[in-house]
């Protein structure tokens, strides 16, 4: 997708691992989205995370219409992955509402259109961000009552599903293969 469909593709491991690069910088933001929208406040979207998601709609649609330009929608996307981030770390909490249009908007442009984003009924681990929680929190009270082999025993269960948790100063974060 990197590439335009009428020109040489560069496959080298260096493209391929830059690829995969930039796969999981949106796949990061739309587990951050899953993991805000699990504790958002309801209401709706607010102007201003409609209009972002409008103008990268309007843009990823313009790529697209430029003789299927992959790559300048990918940026549409990447561009809009940056703001997002942004929303996401800043000290003001986003609505449920905000949260499910960005994760629609991704949900559509990055699955629907480009294939990237797997439907979520297509997972084969059974898996949802709420559950994944669920065990992190339960790992979390194991630590803390310093049950080592079962909270252990969590991590290396998640590993097995394909879920990654790295334990940081702020928390535990996770992602998925």
């Amino acid at each position: 997708l990197q590439s335009h469909y009428r020109g040489p593709i560069d496959l080298t491991d260096e493209a391929i691992e830059g690829a995969r690069k930039g796969a999981e910088r949106l796949f990061a933001a739309m587990r951050a989205v899953d993991r805000k929208l699990l504790a958002a406040a309801e209401g709706e979207a607010a102007a201003p995370v409609l209009e972002l998601l409008e103008r990268g709609r309007a843009a990823f649609e313009t790529c697209m219409d430029d003789d299927f330009n992959t790559a300048g929608a990918l940026a549409a996307l990447f561009d809009v992955t940056r703001e997002v981030n942004t929303l996401l770390n800043s000290d003001q909490p986003q609505s449920a509402g905000a949260l499910t249009a960005i994760r629609e908007f991704y949900a559509r442009l990055a699955g629907d259109v480009l294939g990237l984003v797997p439907p979520a009924e297509a997972s084969t681990t059974g898996l949802t961000p709420e559950l994944i929680e669920l065990l992190l929190q339960t790992r979390r009270e194991l630590r803390a009552a310093k049950q080592w082999a079962l909270a252990d025993q969590i991590r290396d269960r998640l590993a097995s599903l394909g879920v990654t948790l790295k334990d940081g100063p702020d928390g535990t974060t996770w992602s998925m293969a």
